[in-house]
């Protein structure tokens, strides 16, 4: 009994079978607008460090003028819990292996992020008072009350 050559059938059939089960795959999800956009913490063990989210990457800002960028490669939504929904990122880091990385977001005021098992919030740019930019009240003096006087008001 002779071996008989692979089918070329058999090979067709396999490729039929893959662009079938790709096409009915459903296509990978965009970013979420209200993801979108620079987001720090408060929390003194990341001062300088940002966490920007773009319709192609995830940018983590390591320093002040430092930054570590992955290329996007999915993004899923998770099951909401609690009022926060959970998303799963996954990039490309620079060796080529595929990384992810699960947070949460929550709806608010002020919109709010919580890394997967951390409990540092991030919030957006700008959404967190710089404490060394703080508007101080104006003082008062001897003036405010003798005009407070004058008026009636005390």
């Amino acid at each position: 009994m002779t071996p008989r050559a692979p089918s070329r059938s058999r090979g067709v059939r396999f490729g039929l079978l893959a662009l079938l089960l790709t096409a009915c795959s459903p296509p990978p999800m965009d970013m979420p607008k209200e993801l979108l956009g620079t987001w720090v913490t408060d929390d003194p063990r990341y001062q300088e460090r940002t966490l920007v989210l773009r319709p192609d990457a995830v940018v983590f800002g390591t320093g002040p003028l430092t930054t570590d960028r992955h290329s996007l490669v999915a993004v899923e939504a998770l099951e909401p819990n609690e009022g926060w929904t959970p998303y799963r990122f996954s990039f490309r880091e620079s060796d080529a292996e595929v990384a992810t990385l699960e947070l949460a977001y929550r709806v608010g005021a002020t919109p709010e992020l919580r890394l997967r098992n951390r409990t540092e919030i991030w919030r957006p740019e700008g959404a967190i008072p710089d404490p060394t930019k703080a508007i101080e009240a104006p003082k008062k003096s001897w003036t405010d009350d003798w005009m407070v006087r004058e008026r009636g008001d005390g």
